[in-house]
């Protein structure tokens, strides 16, 4: 589908969170698409008793009416029965007794695993071919379900903004990221898994990356996980530089784009020995000087 057969067709978008909806609205825009967006579930209705769209992206929970409510008004209404509809949810799990309703929906995209780019190709794939098979696309399966060949990410970073845009980039090229937006967040992910990386903004909320970083190089089976560290200086407190000699990479937040980052990933895991669980910090190990700290930790979590 070219730009211009684009511009004869409508989508009403059905999104809550204005910062996603932009994303997703801006991308649609240029590729010549007409956007109709709505933040809750009773705009939503009052929009579609105006005109019949092309096509309809439908956010599952919502405020005023659930996604799944507006799915039903459009299963009743006949002049919908031509309509593709796909579903954005932030996750998998559904409950028994509103299966019956998703099942009308054509495409079900995950929020987490989903890009414009991914949402664009389903779009113009249902709009190309109305029947098509009403299954998720492999791309868009849940973060869960990865090939074996997939690296995960830990990405911790309390901006949403700043973690959208990095995220985007690097689910683009197959990783498979985990979200932490604080210290404690990351630090529970971290118990439960070993990622190929850890990229770590230093100030934080409930723990900062210094604490984190502590945690991770004192734990053996995290002894191969690269880190690098996303900081909005280089000024770095001299009782704390010792910890900060463990991270294989800095990068400062004003100067790195997700270009950037990428490729400084690509290279620590083509490069496994520049693990920093290999490299010697020169001082005291990091165990004798963090067993306070570590400590409290432990017992947080």
């Amino acid at each position: 589908m070219n730009v211009e057969t684009a511009k004869s067709k409508t989508i009403v978008f059905v999104e809550d969170n204005p910062v996603v909806l932009m994303a997703y609205r801006n991308r649609l825009q240029r590729e010549g698409f007409h956007v109709e967006p709505a933040q809750d579930g009773l705009e939503a209705l009052k929009i579609l008793t105006r005109f019949v769209p092309d096509l309809v992206v439908l956010d599952l929970v919502l405020p005023k009416l659930s996604g799944v409510e507006v799915l039903k008004f459009i299963c009743t209404d006949p002049r919908y029965n031509t309509v593709p509809v796909i579903t954005l949810s932030t996750n998998s799990i559904i409950d028994t007794e509103e299966e019956y309703v998703l099942e009308r929906a054509n495409k079900r995209l995950i929020k987490s695993s989903c890009t414009p780019a991914i949402m664009l190709q389903a779009i113009r794939e249902l709009l190309a071919d109305p029947c098509a098979p009403k299954v998720a696309s492999p791309a868009c399966q849940p973060v869960g379900i990865q090939t074996a060949k997939a690296k995960t990410i830990v990405f911790v970073e309390d901006n949403p903004v700043v973690l959208a845009a990095y995220r985007n980039r690097l689910q683009r090229e197959g990783f498979n990221i985990e979200p932490a937006p604080d210290g404690l967040a990351a630090m529970k992910i971290l118990s439960r898994l070993a990622p190929d990386v850890v990229i770590l903004d230093l100030m934080l909320p409930k723990f900062n990356g210094v604490d984190v970083l502590k945690f991770i190089r004192s734990n053996p089976r995290l002894k191969a996980v690269a880190v690098i560290i996303l900081s909005t200086n280089s000024i770095i407190d001299t009782a704390e530089e010792y910890v900060l000699e463990r991270a294989n990479k800095r990068l400062l937040k004003g100067s790195c784009t997700p270009a950037i980052m990428l490729q400084a990933i690509q290279e620590l895991l083509a490069d496994p020995s520049a693990s920093a669980a290999n490299q010697s910090d020169g001082s005291q190990p990091t165990a004798l000087k963090t067993g306070n700290v570590l400590a409290d930790i432990k017992v947080t979590l």
